[in-house]
């Protein structure tokens, strides 16, 4: 099975997706990347295929305008990087059994319905989701 694995946020959001792709391939199935730039060379040292989904998540995190803090800003910033997110995710859906979304993704169930093949999301932290 090929599995695209397509975490958007933090190193909280996409390490546990490396954990899942790791055991994925254990188990002889083929398991890639599409996320946010920063992570590319980790995810590509780790043995796996990967993209960007044309977002650097910690140059907007650190950039002097970032409010963290703000919810306004948060929606703003998922607004404005969607319609990219779109895009890469579309391109690196090609030939995936299954795409998997995790963190502050939110356009993988979309993809996956377009492509006509399953798809789930992963909460790490449950809480953020009633």
């Amino acid at each position: 099975m090929r599995v695209l694995l397509a975490p958007h946020g933090t190193r909280g959001d996409v390490q546990p997706m490396l954990a899942l792709a790791v055991a994925l391939r254990a188990r002889g199935h083929a398991a890639s990347f599409v996320l946010p730039s920063n992570f590319l060379d980790w995810i590509r040292a780790c043995g796996f295929e990967a993209v960007s989904n044309g977002v650097d998540i910690e140059a907007d995190m650190l950039a002097p305008d970032a409010m963290l803090e703000s919810r306004r800003w948060q929606f703003r910033y998922l607004k404005d990087h969607t319609a990219r997110m779109f895009e890469a995710i579309a391109r690196a859906s090609e030939g995936a059994d299954l795409v998997v979304g995790a963190g502050a993704q939110v356009v993988t169930a979309s993809i996956a319905e377009w492509r006509e093949v399953p798809h789930t999301f992963i909460a790490f932290c449950p809480c953020a989701i009633p």
